[in-house]
């Protein structure tokens, strides 16, 4: 084994810290390290971004119009009552949008059956924590989140909070993801596939699924407002958040890199000789 290693490395001198003292650079990690990065490719990447920021930006207010739509249907669907909407504010120049309206109770409101799912989460999410020490510090956070929700509900306990609140930070939140998310998809996807029409299919599906995935988040944090107030509203908020867009960003640029090596890559047979 170390003679191979040997002829591998070319009898080359070493410093005695397992690396060649010939070595003048570091070479690129091997997920990029024979990529063809051409400039056409970042500048197609460049027009593609900008490109559909200009569409997201320009279309904001139809583009809000046929979420909350959406939105509104889902929830009819589920049964979540729904009291109209609400003209919000959102950034200067896409603005108004409709923000859907539900009833949101107070926490002297609040049902036996809300109270008592705070309690399950909070046991269920201390034993998990205990049992695994992998999550523990995402779980603990998830754990003060809870408590320190009640702790500011049960001071605060006759305080109203308006749904429309909601649904203007919601899009505010939504509109910067959408205007900013082509440019980080088309780095992520055009320029290193070996495809270039399957990495723009790549950067559409992306920008479709995070409209569609905001649209069924949207209609889940609402359903939580409705049933349990702001009870369990920040947890729900950190998880549905932006947590959730880049959770769904990186599982996408996962399976495209997957299929991106398989073509790109081949099996060396060099490795194979070593064992």
């Amino acid at each position: 084994m170390e003679n191979r290693l040997d002829i591998r490395k070319g009898n080359q001198p070493s410093n005695g810290k397992g690396r060649s003292s010939s070595r003048t650079h570091i070479f690129p990690h091997r997920s990029v390290r024979f990529s063809d990065i051409a400039t056409g490719r970042i500048v197609l990447a460049l027009l593609l971004a900008a490109t559909m920021s200009f569409i997201m930006f320009h279309f904001a207010v139809p583009i809000m119009r046929i979420h909350t739509n959406l939105a509104i249907g889902l929830a009819q669907k589920l049964d979540l009552p729904i009291v109209g909407s609400k003209s919000v504010d959102v950034f200067n120049g896409i603005e108004p949008a409709q923000a859907p309206l539900t009833s949101v109770p107070r926490f002297e409101q609040v049902g036996t059956a809300a109270r008592a799912a705070w309690i399950a989460a909070v046991v269920l999410l201390t034993i998990l924590a205990l049992r695994f020490q992998l999550i523990r510090s995402v779980l603990v956070l998830f754990i003060l989140l809870l408590l320190v929700s009640a702790v500011v509900n049960s001071i605060f306990e006759r305080y109203e909070f308006d749904a429309g609140v909601f649904g203007q930070i919601w899009y505010r939140q939504a509109m910067l993801v959408w205007i900013l998310l082509p440019w980080f998809t088309s780095f992520l996807f055009l320029i290193f596939q070996p495809r270039m029409l399957e990495g723009v299919g790549w950067i559409l599906l992306s920008q479709l699924y995070s409209f569609a995935f905001s649209v069924v988040r949207m209609v889940f944090a609402m359903g939580i407002l409705h049933y349990s107030g702001l009870l369990f509203f920040p947890t729900v908020w950190f998880l549905v958040g932006t947590l959730a867009e880049l959770i769904f960003l990186l599982q996408f640029y996962s399976i495209s890199i997957y299929r991106a090596t398989g073509k790109q890559y081949q099996a060396r047979s060099s490795w194979a000789s070593l064992f």
